[in-house]
């Protein structure tokens, strides 16, 4: 923490967008560290460092320590980062694109000697991803060893060790260099984030709220929210965050600010109640002159029983409409019945929805969070205005359900203990979880330590495009369903039509059925109990095993027209391959006396069931 930073700090948290100019100004350097070692390129780093300081100062509001916030900065730089890199394509990184422009960012740091030696921008954009972030920290930006750990959140020690392993891998290419153009290019990044923030308002928000007898919580996400989720000591749940919106000028995007409501109460019944009433913006129609306009409705007119938007209901079938595996878990009904009476209800919405028509040209990648754009007419975009940013801590053993009105929240829980369900939501994050998760009508892009089951149902796609006569699929970045599942103690149920899975040490009954996407199934270790059930259509299915289970785990493979391979199994001397005209089988256990095997063996370890997809089970790399 640099001196004064506390000051610019509680500045900036009031709205003072020169006191977070200074602050962009201290840290630009150090934030271009992050997104280089994240993606590799300068242009792609100054895009994230732009983005990146525009989401922080409208999370203003979930800084718990103001002395961490260097820390705190890094986490949204890298994932902004990362997001960064799953959206675009990579870029090619060339010392001319480095080293033309020598106004840009990084481009005035360069070996005095670049043109007689090696180039070191690539043989540090080279180095593994731990090693970029700290030489240039170091050898650029003149940082201590303590103030790179502090930044990173490593030993000093650790730091010291990746340094020296990066002088070896860079084979003393590092030189002294001036940081002035650097100075220059703090001052200009500054000025651009300044000049962003002032369309942008924001407000924090700080409540705590007592259970008074509540055994869970429910939160309603009626504007674009981002959730954190975590616990908390007592017996009150604590919100700490911000509300954001834009405008046409600072006094309109205040208005459009202080119009997001937060609103809580207690219900016995939140079926019955629903969430607190409101509007909700639910998308966009056109007017006789082709002008977009909203389309509106009031929450609870939506609401009907538990059904909301189209999109959730617990009174319907959780189970997939198209035919194949049961539904995956059949008290998924009453679980999310449990959680939602004796509720602590907690709404975020507005009684009038906000929409804005602007311009295509002047939303970029920082006001793009504050505007969900709904319609793209090439030269204007129309959408819901306004995000709020919270931080919720509730008590240990708390149920908590989070429910996103048209997808529009994305929820980041880590290390809660209770149980969990998430509705709806854009995108989530769930680490260490003490209970079982419940993930309806969405996905979680990343899961890991959850010690109950954790269950999923999610069928969407993509849109639809209807011209020219055809109607196509229009097709979604890949990476809106990839999924990454490790470390799932009490069983894992996922129903879905077009998921990339990727699964590693799934303990306990899995099932797990995706029609149209791949499913990588990673088995690294067996305990007794563990059964795996593994079903597509016409996607692919990859069972990867350690080397030690071949020959360990039981394996049955059925397929109506698809291939299956298993080359790890070579070594074993025989499988059993059975055919009759219908159904091909291939298993690892030997039925005497002739006759089909059953598609669906029971005493195998892990069953594998495609139409027309693939299989194949290798090992592990």
């Amino acid at each position: 923490m640099v001196p004064e930073e506390g000051d610019l700090l509680r500045r900036s948290r009031q709205g003072d967008r020169e006191a977070f100019g200074l602050l962009v100004e201290e840290y630009y350097p150090a934030a271009m560290a992050v997104a280089f070692g994240c993606v590799g390129n300068e242009h792609d780093a100054m895009d994230a460092v732009q983005e990146a300081f525009v989401t922080a100062y409208c999370r203003l509001g979930q800084l718990r320590d103001e002395r961490s916030f260097g820390p705190w900065l890094r986490t949204i730089v890298r994932n902004t980062a990362i997001s960064l890199t799953r959206q675009r394509p990579k870029w090619q990184v060339t010392t001319s694109g480095l080293f033309e422009e020598q106004t840009n960012g990084w481009s005035g740091f360069k070996h005095e000697q670049a043109g007689d030696k090696a180039d070191l921008w690539e043989a540090i954009t080279a180095l593994p991803q731990k090693f970029r972030e700290p030489v240039v920290l170091h050898y650029f930006q003149h940082w201590s060893y303590e103030r790179i750990g502090w930044f990173m959140g490593l030993p000093t020690a650790t730091v010291k060790g990746r340094l020296q392993q990066a002088r070896q891998r860079l084979r003393e290419q590092l030189s002294p260099t001036s940081g002035e153009v650097n100075a220059m290019n703090s001052k200009q990044a500054a000025d651009k984030v300044r000049e962003t923030l002032q369309k942008i308002a924001t407000e924090e928000i700080h409540q705590v709220i007592p259970m008074d007898g509540a055994k869970n919580v429910v939160i309603f996400c009626g504007v674009s929210s981002d959730v954190e989720l975590c616990n908390t000591d007592g017996n009150e749940v604590v919100i700490n965050g911000t509300k954001a919106s834009i405008g046409e000028t600072a006094e309109k995007a205040l208005d459009s600010t202080r119009a997001i409501q937060l609103l809580t109460d207690r219900v016995d019944d939140y079926v019955a109640s629903g969430p607190h009433d409101g509007e909700l913006f639910c998308g966009t129609n056109t007017d006789k002159e082709g002008n977009p306009t909203a389309v509106r409705r009031r929450v609870l007119e939506r609401w009907c029983g538990g059904k909301l938007a189209g999109a959730f209901s617990i009174k319907h079938e959780t189970a997939s409409p198209f035919e194949g595996l049961a539904k995956p878990c059949p008290d998924i009904e009453s679980m999310l019945h449990r959680q939602m009476m004796g509720v602590l209800r907690v709404s975020v919405l507005r009684q009038s929805a906000e929409d804005a028509v602007l311009p295509r040209d002047v939303v970029t990648e920082e006001i793009g969070r504050l505007i969900c754009v709904n319609y793209d007419g090439g030269k204007v975009v129309h959408g819901q205005i306004g995000r709020v940013s919270l931080t919720i801590a509730v008590p240990a053993g708390c149920g908590v359900t989070v429910i996103s009105s048209n997808m529009s929240a994305s929820v980041m829980v880590e290390h809660l203990r209770g149980q969990l369900a998430l509705i709806a939501p854009c995108q989530c994050t769930v680490k260490n979880a003490e209970g079982d998760v419940i993930v309806v009508d969405g996905l979680a892009q990343e899961v890991s330590g959850v010690s109950g089951r954790y269950i999923q149902t999610f069928y969407g796609i993509a849109g639809g495009n209807s011209s020219e006569w055809q109607y196509v699929r229009t097709e979604l970045p890949e990476t809106v369903h990839h999924q990454t599942i490790r470390d799932v103690r009490g069983g894992t149920h996922i129903d879905g039509l077009r998921l990339k899975l990727e699964c590693t040490n799934l303990r306990g009954q899995v099932s797990i059925r995706n029609c149209f996407g791949t499913t990588r199934f990673n088995k690294r270790s067996h305990q007794a109990g563990d059964k795996a059930r593994l079903v597509t259509d016409s996607g692919k299915i990859e069972i990867m095993l350690k080397e030690d289970l071949i020959g360990q785990v039981n394996i049955t493979a059925t397929s109506i027209a698809g291939p299956m391979r298993y080359p790890c199994l070579k070594p074993l001397g025989w499988v059993s391959t059975r055919n009759d005209m219908t159904l091909m089988t291939m298993s690892t256990i030997d039925k005497s006396g002739g006759g089909v095997l059953p598609p669906w063996m029971t005493d195998a370890d892990i069953v594998a069931h495609c139409r027309e997809g693939e299989i194949l089970i290798d090992k592990m790399v």
